[in-house]
């Protein structure tokens, strides 16, 4: 059976991650579910232990605990430094923007993303995103990437129009790669496997008619191909 306390404590950190703001106990309480008296002993509890933090209002916000465990998986987990490098390198070759990211509980979590570019990327849409297109498709299937894409636009009171998505399913099917294109930019999305798990990887911000497409297809499969065999 599994632990209420942990249950809780898994509860209230997600909230505040969600939030992306201080939120006061009261808030936390509210939106987590859990009762006042609870929320103030396990609050107090990761506070004194410095997972969580207090404002100078007496909010509550994450603590430097969290983001040692944040930075801790993130540098060992899945991929190594050098993974890390190789994206790097052929970011900085074709002077293309790069991301990898993985699905967790349908928001996008960062490994890598290129710092030059300013876009607020955190809770970010899943529908919006070529990258988790990617790993949805590969992850799923055709019909369950769908399924997942047309429930998160219900949700958030939109219509959701499956042609949208459909030409680059098939090119993913196809080609292993997904080519979003509009009238501005282009998005390259590749599906990385790895460790029982699906990853995406992107290069983005390439203007429509840049002659380096062609190549940024090759050598983003080559890397792809490497961050899936290497050990």
């Amino acid at each position: 059976m599994k632990s209420l306390l942990t249950e809780k404590i898994f509860l209230l950190t997600d909230q505040l991650i969600r939030a992306g703001r201080p939120l006061s106990l009261t808030e936390l309480s509210r939106l987590s579910g859990v009762e006042r008296s609870a929320c103030w002993r396990i609050v107090s509890d990761l506070c004194s232990l410095g997972y969580l933090t207090r404002t100078k209002s007496r909010k509550i916000e994450p603590g430097l605990g969290m983001v040692y465990w944040g930075q801790a998986a993130c540098s060992r987990t899945f991929f190594n430094s050098r993974a890390m490098k190789r994206i790097a390198q052929v970011s900085d070759r074709l002077r293309v923007p790069a991301a990898l990211a993985g699905l967790f509980q349908n928001q996008l979590v960062y490994l890598y993303r290129d710092a030059r570019t300013q876009q607020e990327f955190f809770r970010f849409p899943v529908r919006r995103s070529n990258l988790a297109l990617a790993i949805l498709v590969r992850k799923y299937g055709r019909d369950g990437a769908l399924d997942r894409l047309c429930r998160e636009a219900s949700e958030a009171g939109e219509t959701f129009e499956p042609g949208f998505f459909l030409p680059r399913i098939a090119e993913l099917e196809k080609n292993g790669y997904a080519l979003e294109i509009t009238k501005k930019k282009c998005n390259l999305a590749f599906p990385v496997e790895r460790k029982n798990e699906v990853f995406g990887l992107a290069f983005f911000d390439v203007a429509p008619d840049d002659p380096k497409i062609t190549d940024l297809i090759v050598r983003g499969t080559l890397l792809k191909n490497m961050l899936e065999s290497e050990e």
